[in-house]
């Protein structure tokens, strides 16, 4: 099965887990006060990514609230962090165009914030057993898509190798890392 196969698989499961999740939590953005769980400071760059590997960016230009038609679907781990569940080609527009930005500049209607519990966290672990946050995947898959245009600065098409498969294992294996242990 091609990976795109796969994406589209899962963002299919997803979506329909979601439709049949009995009591949805949307949209849990704003000031942090009693029953919102994502204050609006915080920054996009923290959610973790929700594809294995490097950042993959099908959309082009730049993000539009106006055409987002799907919500962003967030799901909280069991350690606490939220992962992009669909959603993550918006989130790394937007994090292109300001690498600083916050959980408001997404329109408050179109978050979907799923708590541990409510989303088959089991398909997160089969598809991507070690999400990182945003900041980690977009430093990383820099580095690697550097490498791929630079296979002529390396002094051995064995070294170009070493190098790629050492960026790739960076992205797929290291371990998931809690923002709150940062």
């Amino acid at each position: 099965m091609t990976g795109q196969v796969r994406l589209d698989l899962l963002c299919l499961y997803f979506r329909w887990h979601v439709k049949s999740v009995s009591k949805v939590h949307a949209p849990f953005v704003g000031d942090g006060s009693a029953g919102m769980m994502i204050p609006e400071s915080f920054k996009l760059s923290l959610l973790q990514y929700g594809h294995p590997g490097p950042i993959i960016r099908r959309l082009k230009g730049q993000f539009d609230q106006q055409k987002m038609t799907n919500p962003i679907q967030l799901g909280e781990m069991v350690c606490g962090c939220r992962v992009v569940l669909d959603g993550n080609n918006r989130i790394a527009m937007i994090l292109t165009r300001d690498p600083d930005a916050t959980i408001g500049a997404l329109p408050e209607d179109r978050v979907l914030m799923l708590r541990d519990g409510e989303w088959d966290d089991d398909t997160l672990e089969w598809w991507n057993p070690n999400p990182q946050s945003f900041d980690f995947v977009q430093r990383h898959s820099a580095e690697l898509y550097r490498a791929r245009r630079n296979k002529s600065g390396f002094a051995s098409g064995e070294e170009y190798e070493v190098e790629i498969a050492r960026l790739t294992d960076c992205l797929t294996n290291t371990p998931h890392c809690c923002i709150a242990n940062r």
